[in-house]
This record gives structure tokens, C-alpha cells and sequence, in this order.
């Protein structure tokens, strides 16, 4: 059974874009998963009705250095989609293994600054939405309680959202992964060889040429 954080929750602001992020923003949550094995098979973003540009989202594993922010981030899988239809949108990846523990970043990055939000869906605790499975992770920063949402305005799309975070009202940028128990190997595709044919190559006996004819030598009368 495939799980998310957020279900099929709608955002109340789907087409934001502000003037500093024109050029791109980064936004991301943080969450974890209860279970020792699994794999995250999907990356999930909510678009809106006026987005346009590039979308590309990543997985990272992440650790945590001074002060709760980002100290090392290993990326795990990438994938660039530029889909024309509205609401939450599946970008399938190769299976990442996940465990229990760890600490993961889920990531969208628009080029042209688009995203979508809710504000106070998130507060100062792991929200675990719609299962057990999978939860957004708070954490601390500065001493303070954080959230589990942040964003970092881009034009670069390899760059981590570790910069702005989302303080005090609980944002939630509508970015999620699809977490299975399993995943399923494709079968392996068998190319059947040939048997050679031991039909025998017929002989092809040449017809014998035709022979000159003979002019007859006309003497003059």
C-alpha cells in the first residue's frame, strides 16, 4: 500500500509567486518514515492553474550541523518534469531505500518562482497527516522551535532550501513522496535465440550458354 504525508489535502494559495523569486525558488519538507525498510518511489508537488517554467524535484538524506541547520545533504534521486495539468502531480523515480532514523528532504524547485501553501497546517511538532508511515519532522533552530517547511529563493536548482525557513505560522509548501513496503523488480526481458535451420542450401546448376549461329559468307555474284 503506497502512503504520503498530506493525502490529497489542497492548498489555500495554489499559484504564489513572489518579486524576489522570479527566477526561481526551492521549497521543501522534512520528514522521516516509523519503518526500518521501505522505499520512496514518488516525489509529489501541488501546481496551480497559472504556473509555467521547469519543475524539478530531489530526495535528499540530511544531517544537521550547528544551530539545526542543514550540515550534510547526500541527493538521492532527481528528476526535471514539466506537466500541464493542475493539482498534485507524481513524478515516479528509481526506488530510494529509506529507514527509520534518518532525516529526509523532499524538494521542488519552480524556475519561475511558483508554489503553492497553507499556512498554520504545520506547527511545532512532526505532523503525521494522513498515516503512522511517514511524518514531516520538526526541528530546532537558534533554540527555537521550528517547522517543518522551508523554502530559499533560486535561480539554481541544485542548491538546498537551508536559508529561509518557514517561522511561526506553520507553512506547509505541499511538497511529498509516495513511501511502499515493496517495490516489485521488473522481470527480466528474455530475447529467444535463434535455432540455425538445417534446410540445405540448394545447388544451382548453370544452364549452359547459347551457342554463336554461324553467318553464312554471301559471295558476290
Amino acid at each position: 500500500t503506497p502512503y504520503t504525508i498530506f493525502g490529497t489535502l489542497q492548498p489555500s494559495v495554489s499559484d504564489g509567486r513572489d518579486s524576489a523569486g522570479v527566477n526561481g525558488i526551492v521549497v521543501g519538507t522534512k520528514f522521516q518514515t516509523t519503518q526500518t525498510n521501505g522505499f520512496i518511489t514518488a516525489l509529489k508537488f501541488y501546481r496551480g492553474t497559472l504556473w509555467a517554467g521547469t519543475d524539478r524535484v530531489r530526495l535528499y538524506s540530511i544531517t544537521y550541523g550547528a544551530n539545526g541547520v542543514i550540515g550534510t545533504s547526500t541527493l538521492l534521486a532527481s528528476a526535471d518534469t514539466t506537466p500541464t495539468t493542475t493539482g498534485w502531480i507524481t513524478v515516479s523515480i528509481t526506488p530510494v531505500a529509506v529507514t527509520s532514523g534518518v532525516t529526509y528532504l523532499a524538494t521542488h524547485w519552480n524556475s519561475l518562482g511558483y508554489y503553492a501553501e497553507t499556512s498554520g497546517v504545520l506547527g511545532s511538532a512532526d505532523y503525521y497527516g494522513t498515516s503512522n508511515v511517514l511524518f514531516a519532522q520538526q526541528t530546532l533552530k537558534y533554540g527555537t522551535s521550528d517547522y517543518n517547511c522551508y523554502y530559499k529563493y533560486t535561480p539554481n536548482n541544485t542548491l538546498l532550501p537551508d536559508t529561509y525557513w518557514s517561522q511561526g505560522n506553520g507553512v506547509n509548501y505541499f511538497v511529498d513522496v509516495v513511501w511502499q513496503g515493496t517495490v516489485v523488480a521488473p522481470s527480466p526481458s528474455v530475447t529467444p535465440s535463434r535455432t540455425p535451420s538445417n534446410s540445405m542450401t540448394p545447388s544451382i546448376t548453370p544452364t549452359k550458354g547459347l551457342q554463336p549461329s554461324l553467318t553464312p559468307s554471301i559471295t558476290p555474284s
